[in-house]
């Protein structure tokens, strides 16, 4: 949120502490992004290209799978293809969001 750029290697994975159809939205983020939805196997289950919000409320994308994982990238800059595998090789615990929140959310390197 509120993110002016994003370098073309580098994103947000948000792990999440049991898979399910995680929902994202775009409020207060100034520029698009692509958000990779992925199994805790490992594969891509879903891929969205997401604007913008222009006005509030701001529309809620829901991945067609459940995903552990929720990756945040600079637009056009995904590599991967949905069916795809990855493999999170390494998390860092410095997290970006309050233990209580649920969710672990490191900066990401790819």
């Amino acid at each position: 949120m509120h993110t002016e750029n994003l370098e073309k290697d580098s994103g947000l994975l948000m792990i999440f502490k049991r898979e399910r159809r995680v929902p994202i939205w775009m409020k207060n983020m100034l520029i698009p992004i692509d958000v990779a939805w992925i199994s805790s196997g490992g594969m891509v289950v879903d891929i969205r290209s997401l604007p913008v919000c222009q006005a509030d409320p701001c529309q809620i994308y829901i991945p067609e799978m459940p995903a552990t994982y929720v990756l945040e990238v600079a637009i056009g800059t995904f590599p991967l293809n949905i069916g795809d595998r990855v493999e999170i090789m390494k998390v860092s615990s410095d997290s970006l969001l309050p233990p209580e929140s649920g969710i672990i959310a490191p900066r990401a390197k790819f």
